[in-house]
């Protein structure tokens, strides 16, 4: 795997991410998902999945 760094690679990143949340932002709407409660579900499950491990 090869890393590339730019000068500006921190603005790039932020510009790709924000891109990224758009497009789930978008997705979410278009299938009526509720990402706030999908988010706190899912952390919910993370949380019990990860306290089982230990």
């Amino acid at each position: 795997m090869t890393i590339r760094y730019t000068d500006d690679s921190d603005e790039k990143m932020k510009h790709e991410l924000s891109d990224c949340l758009w497009n789930i932002i978008v997705l979410a709407d278009r299938f009526d998902i509720n990402l706030e409660e999908s988010f706190i579900s899912n952390m919910s499950l993370l949380e019990k999945r990860i306290k089982g491990s230990l």
